[in-house]
């Protein structure tokens, strides 16, 4: 981005487009056509569409490019076209809007979810988008817009694609829910810090709801972000009137709104499906009047998991770092690394979040294995079980970079020291992924007076800074001695790192467990250590999952160091609990619970081993209605009260379905278990299947046969499966307004033909009332919702 162009996001509010498919409609485009088509079919409707927002005051003009993936266009027979239609969507925009605005060159998701959740992979998807955006360059593009991303994952995927391939500044636009998460479960602090991290130079929302919705998720991002933000509300909630999408908020509407996104913290303003040039002018004249609210961003570090972002730092509780994912004199895992099996990295990641640890170290530094296959598969093991944070403990940068790219969320790297070559190697990564660092004051040896240790310190956070890192996400560890041989240190340690603290302004962190090497008693004399450390300012500590005592400690010092408001955090870990209590293990729970918590935490092969286990004892038929079905329904309320996320939503269907399908292969064939036959569909002209595929994974995990027909399907395709496979109900979805009558075709088409076979719908789009509108027999809002209601339509 020139930086005039950031200079003036600094001083004045820039105005982005409003919507092209709107417009495309409004000059005739069909549900049927490729909208990016258009760009060589009919270059004049874009010019037109362009210029009119351009006239508008319209600082960036976006292009006809959205669905211009390679793997969105082969839907359309047209994948080995991407180039020409991307280049010429960027050239046509270009040649319209002169030297009047900005062409913003727009990249749309692909309608797929990345592994584990969906069917891609990761460097895949980067592929799709590096193309992409290649041929925005070849275009002319001034920048690049990532579109109404639902996944944080795919935006990640998306970003890296355009900052390794070209040189073009880029804004990143996520859509967001009524509960204010995206459809994987990321909340707007989460998105912004993690995109604005890994360099994206504006950060914000659109689509999915109008102003007065997304001023509030924008407010969350300004609060812990200097990123700058953009907002891209649609032109209101749309309804249905007579089978056409209306959305109801004028040009008038739109900019009453205005004041109140800048005061939210919006630099940039534009509108999204449903507006017009109008909407823009009007926005335009509104956002003349203001200038960008000043922010007051908290000073602390930040690292996040894809749906939470932790701070740490002065005053923020304190960061307890989990130890326990680490080969180091651990013959069970090191066993357990050199197979390539990851159970007990579950295990451990499942029992230390459950222990209250803030963030998880996860190390796979051994000899004999392939160092960067290990770390990711760890990494992939551990996000899907678990929301917790990551820090990557690795000596190795290849292996440190591949779990970077993979991992959704801000990572914390462990770490950096007083070598020049450590830094040269991981600084870069860190500034790449939007990483934390921890920094050791490690030079050929420890240092063991304080002067040389605030030496190292002070070289390791001006090397930081050089390479753009910003100080609040350096952790700096003065490094323990075991009070065995040199009990002097243990004082000075503590000293060394208060002084950082004070003089540099960083957090710091402390490995208490060496202070007790090779001492008796070593639990006592860490928490004595650990306690002392707090008192000196200690931010961050690893610590001992298993010793419960710890985190008592650790909440109690929180409360006396100023660090927990009212004491909150500590009434609610210690007001309820008697000074005896002791935890139930794993092996003592029942075995519906200890199902139930297999399903919970997608843990396929102990799913396997326990169902295997409980066949002995019991039919197959017991297991699954004593056992596996109450346990997905106990997961499927939790998750529609927000408790989960899709995640681990699809991760437990996913464990149900191996599970049920052990049990299916020991019933005689007449005792077969099947609820129902489903078949599922998304309607003709719509290429989105996101949705479609994970009600299919929830169906089949609940015991339904699913026949899913894909995308697009035509409404006489349809019902001929449907009669040929003699299924109990069907499921049509939709995402795009625009084949909203393919539903309501689709439903016409089974009465007329006297089909008795109930049809429900779903899709961002689709309303309770229209469902009911065009005779459907009811309406799901999400794949939980679907379930529950053909169970209550098939009476089972």
């Amino acid at each position: 981005m020139p930086e005039a162009w950031l200079k003036r996001l600094e001083q004045e509010i820039l105005i982005l487009d409003g919507a092209m498919g709107t417009m495309l409609q409004q000059k005739g485009l069909s549900s049927r056509e490729c909208p990016e088509l258009v760009n060589v079919n009919q270059p004049e409707w874009i010019k037109e569409i362009a210029a009119a927002y351009a006239e508008a005051g319209s600082d960036i003009v976006g292009t006809n490019t959205f669905g211009g993936s390679r793997y969105k266009l082969k839907k359309y027979g047209l994948g080995d076209r991407f180039e020409e239609l991307n280049r010429v969507g960027v050239a046509i925009v270009k040649e319209a809007v002169k030297d009047k605005a900005l062409v913003a060159a727009s990249m749309g998701p692909l309608g797929e979810l990345i592994k584990p959740l969906g069917k891609l992979e990761f460097e895949e998807v980067v592929e799709y988008f590096a193309e992409q955006a290649v041929a925005f360059v070849k275009g002319g593009a001034d920048l690049i817009i990532i579109d109404t991303m639902s996944d944080l994952q795919e935006a990640r995927a998306a970003l890296l694609a355009v900052k390794e391939n070209t040189e073009l500044p880029v804004i990143c636009q996520v859509t967001f829910d009524n509960a204010g998460r995206t459809l994987t479960g990321s909340d707007p602090a989460t998105v912004i810090t993690v995109l604005g991290g890994m360099g994206a130079e504006v950060v914000g929302a659109n689509c999915s709801m109008g102003p007065r919705e997304l001023v509030g998720l924008v407010k969350q991002m300004s609060e812990v972000s200097e990123t700058p933000i953009v907002i891209q509300p649609n032109a209101g909630i749309p309804y249905l009137v007579d089978g056409k999408t209306v959305f109801p908020a004028t040009p008038d509407e739109m900019a009453s709104f205005v004041k109140q996104e800048i005061d939210a913290g919006a630099n940039i303003i534009g509108a999204c499906c449903g507006s017009t040039p109008e909407h823009i002018r009007k926005i335009s004249r509104a956002a003349r009047e203001f200038a960008p609210a000043i922010r007051d961003i908290p000073q602390v570090g930040t690292v996040s998991s894809r749906t939470r972002t932790l701070t740490f730092g002065a005053g923020e509780p304190i960061l307890s770092v989990g130890e326990r994912i680490n080969p180091t004199s651990r013959a069970d895992l090191q066993d357990e690394i050199r197979r390539k099996k990851t159970t007990l990295i579950r295990q451990e990641a499942l029992e230390q979040a459950e222990a209250g640890v803030r963030v998880l170290d996860v190390n796979m530094g051994m000899a004999g294995i392939n160092e960067t296959a290990a770390l990711c598969r760890a990494v992939e093991t551990v996000q899907a079980a678990v929301d917790t944070p990551l820090m990557l403990d690795s000596v190795d940068p290849k292996a440190l970079e591949a779990a970077l790219r993979i991992y959704c969320g801000k990572a914390i790297i462990n770490s950096v020291n007083g070598k020049e070559d450590t830094r040269r190697d991981i600084f870069p990564l860190a500034k790449k992924y939007g990483a934390a660092v921890v920094g050791l004051t490690l030079g050929k040896k420890i240092p063991e007076n304080i002067e040389d240790r605030l030496k190292i310190a002070e070289t390791i956070i001006e090397d930081a800074a050089n390479y753009g890192l910003k100080s609040r996400d350096l952790i700096i560890d003065c490094l323990v001695f075991t009070a065995a041989t040199q009990p002097e240190q243990a004082i000075e340690t503590l000293k060394a790192s208060q002084l950082v603290k004070e003089k540099y302004r960083v957090s710091t962190m402390l490995g208490i467990g060496n202070i007790s090497h090779g001492l008796p008693r070593r639990r006592l004399l860490n928490d004595s250590y650990m306690i002392m450390a707090l008192s000196y300012g200690l931010d961050a500590v690893f610590i001992n999952s298993r010793h419960k005592l710890a985190f008592d400690y650790l909440a109690a010092a929180e409360v006396l160091t100023n660090r927990d408001e009212e004491a909150k955090r500590y009434i609610n870990r210690l007001a309820n609990r008697s000074e005896r209590e002791v935890s139930r293990e794993v092996s003592s729970l029942s075995l519906a619970d200890r199902i139930e918590r297999i399903i919970r935490q997608g843990d396929n092969e102990s799913g396997v081993q326990v169902i295997h286990e409980a066949l002995k004892k019991e039919k197959p038929l017991e297991i699954l209605n004593k056992y596996l079905v109450p346990a997905i329904g106990k997961i499927g309320k939790d998750y529609e009260a927000g408790k989960l996320f899709l995640p681990q939503l699809v991760s437990s269907a996913r464990t149900m379905t191996i599970c049920t399908g052990i049990l299916q292969e020991n019933l005689p064939g007449k005792e077969r278990h099947c609820l129902g036959r489903v078949l599922l569909a998304t309607v003709e002209n719509d290429i989105h299947s996101i949705g479609k595929n994970i009600c299919h994974s929830l169906l089949e995990s609940n015991g339904f046969e699913v026949i899913d027909l894909g995308e697009s399907v035509a409404k006489e395709e349809i019902l001929k499966a449907a009669v040929k496979k003699k299924v109990n109900i069907i499921g049509l979805s939709a995402l795009m307004t625009t084949t909203l009558p393919s539903m309501e075709e689709t439903i016409k088409g089974a009465i007329e033909a006297g089909l008795n076979i109930p049809i429900v719908v779903g899709g961002a789009v689709v309303t309770p009332e229209y469902a009911k509108e065009i005779g459907a027999a009811g309406y799901a809002k999400d794949a939980v919702a679907t379930v529950t209601l053909i169970k209550k339509i098939l009476s089972v």
